[in-house]
């Protein structure tokens, strides 16, 4: 992101590209969709560079705003920050794949425990399939006999 240019922000998505001076982790490029609230805070940013600086620059800044508030963490806990709070909102994960831009999914299932009620629900569909399987198996009572 730290050579992230104003025409990289296309249709109300930022364009995130892998080239030669600037890679990203997995290599690939991948378009990320952006709130209204994250383009109105790229409108006050510079006038070509969003943020002009050495990739190692942000995470200097990052640490340096973390340790004035006595935070802990580091620039790269917004990645993991970020797909949780997606998870946490019922996204799926292979949305939540997409957006981080993870080579695979394997990667992206570290966050599935985060999601809400972690497989209560799909347990809970039992019952449901229990309850239509039961009155679709279910046989007649047979009458008593009344000879006795």
């Amino acid at each position: 992101m730290a050579k992230a240019r104003r025409s990289d922000i296309r249709d109300g998505q930022i364009i995130v590209e892998s080239v030669a001076d600037g890679r990203t982790k997995s290599g690939k490029w991948r378009a990320v969709p952006l709130n209204r609230d994250a383009l109105s805070a790229l409108a006050r940013l510079g006038e070509d560079w969003l943020a002009g600086c050495h990739p190692d620059t942000l995470g200097d800044w990052f640490a340096e705003d973390r340790d004035a508030c006595g935070l802990r963490g580091s620039l790269h806990w917004t990645r993991h920050t970020f797909c949780t709070a997606l998870v946490q909102q019922g996204v799926s994960l292979y949305d939540v794949q997409r957006l981080a831009g993870h080579s695979s999914i394997k990667v992206t299932e570290q966050y599935a425990r985060h999601a809400p009620g972690h497989g209560v629900g799909a347990v809970n569909s039992l019952t449901q399939w229990h309850s239509f399987t039961a009155q679709q198996t279910r046989k007649p009572k047979r009458p008593r006999s009344s000879v006795g």
